[in-house]
């Protein structure tokens, strides 16, 4: 990993979980499993993951 790896995503508006899972991870509080699992579920959108992670995690935790 370059030290540019960390410094943003290739497009900010869409996640590649294989150039940018560890950005986003951070970004989004979650585990790289969890973005991969999000991603697959909700699309590549940053906000549409989002809303996944949120109301994932919102219902677990309140479950």
């Amino acid at each position: 990993m370059s030290s540019d790896d960390l410094d943003g995503p290739t497009d900010p508006t869409r996640i590649d979980v294989r150039e940018d899972a560890e950005f986003w991870a951070g970004e989004l509080g979650c585990s790289r499993a969890d973005l991969r699992r999000a991603v697959a579920a909700a699309g590549p959108s940053v906000t549409a993951v989002q809303v996944w992670l949120d109301t994932t995690y919102s219902i677990a935790a309140t479950g």
